[in-house]
């Protein structure tokens, strides 16, 4: 289980990888949010990645946030969704194709996982389970 106190480390220590330090990961509102870069991202991530407003190439994939039960962290719900690819389908109704992708899920989970181990000392002890985008 991960505590409150713990979850307030993550966020606090992950902020030294935020994005404007050149890092890969964004802790506000809640979650971590995970972005790839040219030399670290999924396998088969075929979309250009571009610095845009960013100071560092850098595009979003996607976010773990806690399942909270009582003042314990219970699950880390993991999102993906890849606003490069949205752009480059046919139709806004294909979408889904874009959410959840399982390669993006779990480079995302590992990602975290990397993070929680370098800030927690100890692996991941509580269960992924994928958010289900339901618009």
């Amino acid at each position: 289980m991960v505590t409150l106190k713990e979850w307030h480390r993550l966020l606090k220590t992950a902020s030294e990888y935020d994005l404007d330090a050149g890092g890969f990961a964004d802790p506000r509102g809640g979650c971590i949010a995970f972005w790839v870069g040219p030399y670290n991202k999924p396998e088969g991530y075929a979309w250009e990645i571009t610095a845009e407003a960013l100071s560092y190439p850098r595009e979003y994939l996607g976010e773990v946030s806690p399942e909270w039960r009582g003042d314990e962290i219970v699950a880390w719900k993991v999102y993906t969704i890849n606003y490069s690819q949205i752009r480059d389908l046919a139709s806004p109704k294909d979408r889904g194709k874009a959410v959840n992708v399982p390669e993006h899920v779990e480079w995302v989970q590992k990602e975290f996982s990397r993070l929680h181990r370098e800030i927690l000392g100890r692996e991941v002890d509580v269960p992924f389970v994928v958010w289900e985008d339901e618009s």
